[in-house]
């Protein structure tokens, strides 16, 4: 699964720390968020990569896709976020309101 919309937290913020902001009890498998003011987002750490990866997952097919087991990543953490927040500028390059499935 390549991600379409990558979450760049301000400053020099990790995702996992700017996420926590929000979210204090992450989850290690997703759970698609009951109300439609919240998103969903994936962090994953990569095989031989320093940084971890952020994603905002917009669809039915791509919460599937992410909870999957991989051959490439070392762990996911799942994150329930307000919408309002990832659609700041500069937080999801190209997320739009109606990025979502209904």
């Amino acid at each position: 699964m390549r991600p379409r919309f990558l979450v760049t937290p301000p400053g020099d913020e990790t995702p996992e720390s700017w996420l926590t902001r929000h979210d204090l009890t992450p989850k290690i498998l997703p759970v698609w968020p009951e109300s439609q003011r919240m998103a969903l987002v994936c962090v994953e750490e990569i095989y031989g990569s320093e940084e971890a990866l952020a994603f905002v997952i917009t669809s039915r097919a791509e919460l599937d896709a992410a909870a999957s087991p991989s051959t490439t990543s070392l762990r996911r953490l799942f994150f329930q976020v307000p919408k309002f927040e990832l659609l700041q500028d500069s937080i999801c390059l190209g997320l739009t309101a109606e990025s979502w499935e209904k």
